[in-house]
């Protein structure tokens, strides 16, 4: 069973767990997944009411691309997971002999460069999401604003949080030209993202007041 199958009781006692995965990497895409679920929420709550019908070409758009990214970002959930411990396989292979070393060495790389790309990819959906946020702004029913609030915290954690995780993994890898293919996508995501955050978070507050 996918942690994202999981009942949500016993998702939060894996994550609380001394198992070092799920972890930091399914928590932020968890928050994605429920900051564009969120967002399709407030897309969906405004086509039932006609009052807001100028509205609706906006919002149907924006609730199948978030129903998609909500998808996808529960995937991303045990696609992380995965990725530990795939790193932390590499790490228990043998080394006895030169071949032994070169094979541990190259399944390492490996095993370290997904482990970051996996949360690239999180950033990506969730900075996705945003702009999907950003489209509902003043086209959206204000009696949701608090709620599109909401999915853009949860969408700044999951950038944030996913971010963390690009860093740290990026970190061990030796290879220049592969860190930079990993690192400096995420950089441009994260400030993207934040800008989206920014701008969806604000005017949340005028509506709100």
């Amino acid at each position: 069973m996918s942690l994202f199958e999981l009942p949500v009781g016993n998702f939060l006692e894996e994550l609380a767990s001394n198992s070092p995965a799920p972890g930091g990497g399914t928590a932020a895409a968890l928050s994605g997944a429920q900051g564009a679920g969120l967002v399709r929420m407030v897309a969906e709550l405004t086509l039932g009411n006609n009052k807001y019908s100028q509205w609706f070409h906006i919002c149907r758009e924006v609730s199948k691309n978030c129903e998609e990214l909500y998808i996808r970002l529960m995937a991303q959930m045990q696609l992380d997971a995965d990725a530990y411990f795939g790193m932390a396989n590499s790490y228990r292979m043998p080394k006895q002999t030169a071949e032994e070393i070169l094979a541990r060495s190259e399944k390492i790389r490996e095993a370290t460069a997904y482990a970051a790309y996996v949360p690239l990819q999180t950033m990506t959906m969730a900075t996705e999401s945003l702009e999907e946020a950003a489209k509902l702004v003043d086209h959206s029913n204000p009696n949701c604003a608090s709620d599109l609030g909401v999915a853009a915290e949860c969408l700044r954690a999951c950038v944030i949080g996913a971010y963390l995780n690009v860093r740290i993994n990026v970190n061990s890898l030796k290879d220049q030209d592969k860190k930079d293919q990993i690192i400096l996508p995420a950089q441009q995501q994260y400030q993207r993202a934040m800008a989206l955050y920014e701008s969806v978070s604000g005017a949340v507050s005028n509506t709100i007041g």
